[in-house]
């Protein structure tokens, strides 16, 4: 009996997870961007954070600022609105996060027209930069 209710579960398991990641019947893939529209991930040099001058926040003309000359005239130029770390995994091990940068890991959100990919390449040329990239899709691996 027990053996039996477990491979239901499991099967009822499978199905919704492969239902619920899946493409839907006819549903056109190649019209996929595969990245979210408006966020990039920006992972800054430690050199830059720590700088007494880096601080986020927002001119008067609504644009998100960082505190470091270079970035905040990309970020006016792309229509930055605003810039945070609320959607990354924060672990609880504080000195692990620091050892793999995590900490230095922020989203930076344009408007939906931009692209994206271009965006990230003109971030990613910025000395203060170590990466930029779109905040690409995930999807479940097919079994």
């Amino acid at each position: 009996m027990m053996r039996s209710l477990v491979i239901v579960l499991l099967v009822i398991s499978m199905i919704t997870v492969l239902w619920a990641g899946g493409v839907q019947q006819g549903q056109d893939q190649t019209t996929k961007q595969g990245y979210r529209q408006g966020v990039l991930v920006v992972k800054f040099k430690a050199t830059v954070t720590t700088q007494t001058n880096f601080k986020i926040s927002r001119n008067n003309r609504g644009v998100a600022t960082v505190g470091i000359s270079s970035l905040d005239k990309l970020n006016a130029d792309a229509g930055v609105t605003a810039i945070n770390r609320d959607e990354f995994y924060q672990p609880r091990n504080t000195t692990l996060a620091k050892q793999l940068g995590v900490d230095r890991m922020y989203m930076l959100y344009v408007p939906n027209t931009t692209d994206v990919p271009a965006l990230a390449k003109r971030y990613a040329a910025d000395p203060s930069v170590e990466f930029a990239e779109p905040d690409w899709e995930l999807y479940y691996a097919a079994i």
